[in-house]
């Protein structure tokens, strides 16, 4: 059997604690673990109307050698959707795994759950300065519209690395979800796992609902190498590899992200918003 453990906190401080045990199976294990996830919101908060979620899963594999934690926000008519899927998607990919058996030793979830559908969008972004020398900062104004609030800024500094050569750089301001769907265009031989551990890697590192992503983004061809990524490789790198590149070990990207930022936001966050910044030779006056 394999324990697990699901604490859930509502709205008017309305907090509980399950404990469970379910049956040890690759196939049948995700869709457990996911109903005892399911089900612990409904007997907490069986009255719970349109609701926005936030959740952390831990899962420990392995006799306590591996850790994987995944979580998000998400809004929905009512609280039951989205954790338990996620819970059971995750399982199913671990434990059906290409690599290797892996052994669950438990699961603990945590969810939150506040009444109403709470949002950010965002709706512009602004940078000072627009022309900069390699090595200077950036800073990135991001103009934010809450639900039913007034409209918010943040701001996010950037720094442009010192080897950048001169031209144009883009920012790039996005979601969660958008942010790995260009990723994964990008540098699609960054996400085929090599390894077992590789592959736990990459999911825990599915980006966040609740989150944006600042990036600078330079749009001359990068480098991956057997999962990693050369971000401002040599152009003679790139031409060797460019010849006859092997699959899944070596392979040319469709520009390089240079630095990429986690702004939390509280909430769930949609938008996309992107604009170019100017790197001189020089320091501009």
């Amino acid at each position: 059997m394999v324990p697990v453990s699901v604490s859930v906190a509502g709205p008017e401080g309305r907090a509980y604690r399950y404990r469970f045990e379910v049956a040890r199976s690759r196939t049948l294990t995700p869709g457990l673990v996911a109903a005892t996830v399911v089900n612990s919101i409904s007997g907490a908060l069986y009255d719970a109307g349109p609701s926005t979620t936030h959740y952390e899963a831990t899962y420990h594999l392995d006799g306590g050698s591996r850790t994987l934690r995944r979580g998000d926000a998400l809004v929905a008519g009512g609280p039951l959707a989205g954790a338990g899927d996620d819970v059971a998607q995750t399982l199913s990919a671990v434990l059906l795994n290409r690599f290797q058996p892996t052994k669950l030793d438990s699961v603990s979830v945590q969810v939150s759950i506040e009444e109403g559908i709470e949002e950010t969008a965002l709706t512009g972004i602004r940078l000072s300065p627009s022309m900069v020398a390699p090595g200077e900062l950036v800073e990135v104004e991001l103009t934010l519209r809450p639900s039913g609030r007034t409209v918010e800024t943040r701001r996010v500094t950037l720094r442009v690395p010192k080897e950048t050569s001169a031209g144009e750089l883009t920012v790039r301001v996005c979601d969660g979800a958008e942010t790995d769907r260009w990723e994964r265009d990008r540098a699609p031989e960054r996400y085929e796992p090599q390894s077992f551990d590789h592959f736990l890697k990459l999911l825990g590192e599915k980006r966040r609902s609740d989150r944006l992503y600042v990036q600078l983004f330079r749009p001359v061809q990068g480098a991956t190498v057997r999962g990693g990524e050369i971000s401002q490789a040599p152009a003679s790198v790139l031409d060797v590899m460019g010849s006859s590149p092997k699959a899944g070990e070596a392979a040319t990207t469709k520009g390089a992200t240079l630095e990429e930022i986690e702004v939390p936001m509280g909430r769930p966050a949609r938008g996309s918003e992107s604009t170019t910044v100017t790197v001189l030779p020089y320091r501009a006056r």
